[in-house]
């Protein structure tokens, strides 16, 4: 099945350390009309995902699992009319995010999971976002602290919940493209388990090449 008609895309998007890119998003029930109400849409989400301070995901993920070289800088907004599968109209603005200043750091593939619930059950009725982590501090399990998920699942909430209440009608939710459907979130949760996105790393650039011969009498 097709993505179905009357829906939005909004994609988050920034930049890792050693050159490559990260990308994450969710959908929201409505479609824009025209190129301009698009990108008014990504203005204003933009806006505010780039407000920094307590409560805010950038600034949450900034302190705890964002290394330097780590940001976002960039909202779109993909606009489905009908279930070619092919957005109608796009529009884009520019991020301001902190700047990463976790030290303890770890491989640009982790990414802490974010899964959005509806109230149906199944798979094809939950979303995932991956949010990149490029540092962090992991118990003695190997897993991420409590206090920190939760912090950025809670500012990730607030921001997604302002970007709804900042479009009217605008509400987010869970695409199914197997079943060609899609409805509201109701909830979030994260497991505190480092998750890996093996493609964020192709174009990191390769560390130089360590070799040793073998020598013998």
């Amino acid at each position: 099945m097709p993505i179905p008609a009357f829906v939005s895309r909004v994609v988050l998007s920034g930049s890792l350390p050693g050159g490559d890119i990260w990308q994450s998003g969710f959908y929201v029930g409505k479609n824009a009309t025209d190129v301009v109400q698009a990108g008014n849409w990504a203005t204003s989400i933009a806006g505010i995902f780039s407000t920094s301070g307590s409560g805010h995901l950038f600034t949450a993920m900034s302190t705890t699992f964002w290394a330097s070289g780590t940001n976002c800088n960039q909202v779109s907004v993909y606009s489905y009319g009908d279930t070619s599968g092919i957005a109608q109209y796009v529009g884009q603005a520019a991020v301001t995010s902190p700047a990463g200043v976790a030290t303890a750091r770890v491989p640009g593939q982790v990414a802490l999971v974010i899964t959005t619930h509806t109230n149906y059950s199944g798979r094809s009725h939950r979303g995932r976002m991956f949010l990149p982590c490029t540092a962090g501090t992991l118990d003695s399990n190997g897993l991420f602290p409590s206090a920190s998920v939760l912090s950025v699942m809670t500012a990730l909430y607030n921001d997604i919940k302002a970007s709804e209440g900042a479009i009217g009608g605008f509400q987010s939710c869970v695409v199914s493209v197997k079943l060609g459907t899609f409805a509201t979130i109701s909830s979030l949760s994260a497991d505190t388990r480092p998750d890996i996105q093996r493609r964020r790393a192709n174009r990191q650039t390769k560390g130089s090449l360590q070799s040793l011969p073998f020598t013998r009498p």
